[in-house]
C-alpha cells in the first residue's frame, strides 16, 4: 500500500477559482455542477443550512415573461386610438379624415381621368373654405428612361396662408393621384386627408408666424412629376424652408418617420421635443438612403430643403392594388399620421426657420421616455466604450470564477442559434410559398404575412431556448450570457463603421446588458437562487 496521496484537482478544474467561502456554502451541496462527471445520486453531506430550492412556479413564470417579451417585440410600436367625428375642433379626428378618404378614393384617379378632375375640384373647394389662397400649377414633365421617355401633364394644387412675421415657409405635402388599377385610399388619399384635417384642426392658430404652404401634388405615381414641377418652376419654392411629406406604402401600421434631409440635427431635436407618438429611428434613415425608392420628398431633398418624411408600411399587400380601398385602411394609422403632423405643424409654424440645418444626430424611441437623440459624432466613442465594457465585464467575471471555455461555448451557441433560426425560417418560407397563388406578384410575399411573422418569432424563441437548455450541463448562465455578447458586439462595430447614425440601436441595449452582467459577475449573484438574482438574470 502506497503512502503517497493522490493528486487533487485544482480550483480551476473544479470551477471554484475565486469563489468565497460564502459562495461555496451557498451552492447546493447535494447537486454538483452539471458536467462535473457526478451522477448526482450521492447522498448530500450534512449541512447546517439546507439547499434552497427554486419555487415550482418560477420556471413557468420565466417562460411566460420571455414569451411576453417576444410578443411585445413584435408589437412594440402602437398607434393612437382613433378620434371620433365629434372630437373637439382643435383635435385631429381620424373619423373626419376617413370621410375625406372615402370622398377621394371612390375610384382610381390617374392624371387626366374624370375621377382625377373630380377630386381636384373637391380639394380646391376644401382649401378655399379654410381661407387659403389656392391655385393650380399646370406643367408638362418629361422623364427619360434609357431610350424611352414619359411625358405627363400635371396639375398641382398649391395653397398658401401668409404668416404674421415669416422666417420662411413650412410646406405640407401629399399626392392626390393614384395608379390606374387602384382607388389609392392608402396611397395617398390618406396623406391628402391627413393634411386637410390637420390644417382644419389648427383653426384659430392660423395665421402662424411663418407662411404655410399646402402642396397636393400630381403625377407622383409616374415619376414624382408634380413635386419636380413645383421644385423646378413654382415661384413659391424659394420661400420653402421645411417640408413634411405624408406617404403610404400599405394600409395599416404605425406612422414611421423614415427620412430626413442632410444635417438633420435641428429637425431631429424639434421632432423629439413635440412628437406626441414618436416612431422614428435613425436606422430607418440609414436603410432608406441605401434603397432605390423615391417619394415626393426626393426632389426637395435634392434641392437642399430640410424636412421629415412619414409613411406606414403595414398591409403592403394592398399597395398599388385594387384592394387599396377605404374599407381596408386602418383608421388608427390615419390618426397616428394626423396627431404627428398636427403637432409638428403647430410647432414648426412658429419657429425661426432661418437656420434649420445642424450636425446630424442619432435618434431612437425608448418606451415611456420618448425619442432620445445624441450627436452622431458620439457614435465611435460610445461604441468603443461598449466594446471596452464587454472586455471589462468578461475580465471581472473570470476573476470571480467564470470559465473561459464556457464563454467560448456560449458564443458558439449564440451563433448556432442565429444560423439554425435562419435555416428553419427559410424552410418554413419555402414550404409556405406554394400555398399562395399571389406569391411573386404582390409587393410582400403573401396576402397576409402576419401569421408567418409570428411563427418565425416563435421558431427563433424555441430554437434559441432549446439550444441553451441542451447546453446547460456544460455552460453556466453567466457564461452563456457573456458568450452571447460576441455577435451583437461584432454587429455594433460593423454598424458604427458602415452606418454610424444607426449604432445607437445597439449601443443602448448592450450598455444596459453590460451593467446587469457587471452586477451579476462582480457580486456572484448569478450563482444564487434568490429574487434579486432571478430578476437581474431575466432582465438580460
Amino acid at each position: 500500500m502506497s503512502d503517497e496521496l493522490p493528486e487533487l484537482p485544482s480550483d480551476e478544474e473544479l470551477g471554484i477559482a475565486g469563489m468565497s467561502e460564502e459562495e461555496l456554502v451557498s451552492e447546493s451541496p447535494g447537486t454538483p455542477e452539471r458536467g462535473s462527471g457526478s451522477t448526482g445520486s450521492e447522498p448530500a453531506p450534512d449541512s447546517d443550512r439546507p439547499a434552497r430550492q427554486e419555487p415550482p412556479w418560477r420556471g413557468p413564470l420565466t417562460l411566460l415573461l420571455l414569451l411576453t417579451a417576444v410578443l411585445s417585440g413584435l408589437t412594440r410600436w402602437t398607434v393612437p386610438s382613433p378620434a371620433p367625428a365629434n372630437a373637439p375642433d382643435d383635435v385631429f379626428s381620424s373619423a373626419r379624415a376617413m370621410a375625406t378618404v372615402a370622398d377621394i378614393a371612390r375610384s382610381p384617379r390617374p392624371p387626366g381621368s374624370e375621377a382625377h378632375d373630380r377630386v381636384r375640384a373637391l380639394l380646391i373647394s376644401r382649401l378655399q373654405e379654410m381661407g387659403f389662397e389656392v391655385e393650380v400649377q399646370e406643367d408638362t414633365q418629361v422623364r427619360t428612361r434609357g431610350e424611352s421617355a414619359v411625358a405627363v401633364t400635371v396639375r398641382n394644387i398649391v395653397a398658401r396662408r401668409v404668416g404674421s412675421a415669416s422666417t420662411g415657409a413650412l410646406l405640407l405635402a401629399a399626392h392626390y393621384d393614384s395608379r390606374p388599377q387602384s382607388p389609392g385610399a392608402g396611397d395617398d388619399a390618406t396623406g391628402v386627408a391627413v393634411l386637410l384635417e390637420a390644417v382644419r384642426a389648427m383653426g384659430n392658430a392660423l395665421p402662424m408666424t411663418n407662411d404655410l404652404i399646402v402642396l397636393l401634388s400630381d403625377g407622383e405615381e409616374y415619376g414624382l412629376h408634380g413635386a419636380r414641377a413645383f421644385v423646378s418652376g413654382h415661384r413659391w419654392m424659394d420661400d420653402v424652408r421645411l417640408i413634411l411629406n405624408v406617404e403610404m406604402r400599405g394600409a395599416r401600421g404605425p406612422s414611421l418617420m423614415f427620412q430626413t434631409g442632410g444635417e438633420n440635427g435641428w429637425i431631429a431635436s424639434q421632432l423629439a421635443a413635440v412628437d406626441p407618438a414618436p416612431v422614428a429611428n435613425s436606422l430607418f434613415v440609414e436603410v432608406y438612403r441605401r434603397l432605390p425608392n423615391d417619394t415626393d420628398f426626393t426632389p426637395f431633398l435634392d434641392a437642399g430643403v430640410q424636412g421629415l418624411n412619414f409613411a406606414a408600411i403595414g398591409g403592403a399587400e394592398h399597395y398599388h392594388q385594387a384592394s387599396d380601398t377605404p374599407e381596408n385602411l386602418s383608421e388608427a394609422t390615419v390618426q397616428h399620421h394626423g396627431v404627428r403632423i398636427l403637432a409638428l405643424a403647430r410647432h414648426l409654424g412658429n419657429q425661426d426657420l432661418s437656420a434649420v440645418d445642424a450636425p446630424d444626430r442619432s435618434f431612437v424611441p425608448i418606451p415611456f421616455v420618448g425619442l432620445v437623440t445624441l450627436p452622431r459624432i458620439w457614435a465611435w466613442p460610445l461604441t468603443l466604450g461598449v466594446l471596452g465594457g464587454i472586455l471589462l465585464v468578461t475580465f471581472v467575471a473570470t476573476l470571480r470564477g467564470t470559465r473561459t471555455r464556457g464563454i467560448v461555448l456560449g458564443a458558439i451557441l449564440s451563433l448556432l442559434a442565429v444560423g439554425a433560426s435562419a435555416a428553419v425560417g427559410w424552410l418554413v418560407f419555402r414550404w409556405a410559398a406554394p400555398l399562395h397563388e399571389e406569391f411573386g406578384v404582390l409587393t410582400p410575399a403573401f396576402h397576409d404575412e402576419v401569421p408567418y411573422r409570428w411563427a418565425l418569432a416563435f421558431i427563433v424563441f424555441a430554437v434559441t431556448l432549446g439550444l441553451f437548455e441542451a447546453a446547460r450541463p456544460w455552460v453556466r448562465p453567466l457564461e452563456a450570457a457573456l458568450g452571447a455578447l460576441l455577435l451583437p458586439g461584432i454587429s455594433l462595430a460593423a454598424m458604427t463603421l458602415v452606418a454610424p447614425a444607426a449604432a445607437l440601436n445597439l449601443q443602448l441595449p448592450l450598455a444596459a446588458a453590460l451593467a446587469l452582467l457587471l452586477v451579476l459577475g462582480a457580486t456572484g449573484l448569478h450563482r444564487r437562487r434568490g429574487w434579486v438574482a432571478w430578476v437581474l438574470t431575466l432582465s438580460l
